[in-house]
């Protein structure tokens, strides 16, 4: 979402302006022009497969990567806040809100999350990584943007 946004200049968020004091209101006529004026660019999209140890597909709900891949301390935050924001629409009304319910997943996680090492084998070039060689490795992103927040 936001990576995204950022990477293709277009901001960090879609910001909706107000009537008055309660009335959200969007101007459509401004997002047009935003879309028209804005520069045309190509998207690296990137198809994934994930591996079992004994080398067999892991089912995934997605099989293309637009942004990024990570594995570790932030997905935990991610899917979290996510799975929060689902069962609960009602408490994640609002942008500050769902920043304030994302930074308490966050600081949930820092106290709480298992090391990456511990769970997986890390290969480069068709080589495995020793374990010795990752230290206190909490997180493996790869991404194809040059935006990640």
């Amino acid at each position: 979402g936001n990576d995204l946004s950022r990477s293709l200049g277009f901001g960090p968020g879609f910001v909706r302006e107000k009537c008055c004091c309660c009335c959200p209101r969007d101007n459509i006529k401004d997002i047009i022009n935003d879309i028209a004026g804005s520069n045309e660019s190509t998207l690296d999209r990137w198809g994934i497969k994930i591996l079992d140890r004994h080398g067999e597909a892991v089912p995934t709900s997605q099989d293309i990567m637009n942004n990024y891949l990570s594995i570790g301390f932030d997905a935990t935050i991610a899917y979290k806040f996510d799975k929060f924001r689902r069962e609960n629409p009602h408490l994640c009304k609002t942008r500050s809100g769902n920043k304030i319910w994302y930074t308490k997943f966050g600081c949930a996680a820092l106290c709480g999350s298992p090391e990456v090492k511990s769970r997986i084998t890390v290969h480069v070039d068709g080589k495995q990584v020793e374990q010795g060689k990752i230290k206190d490795l909490k997180n493996i992103i790869v991404t194809n943007i040059d935006s990640f927040a």
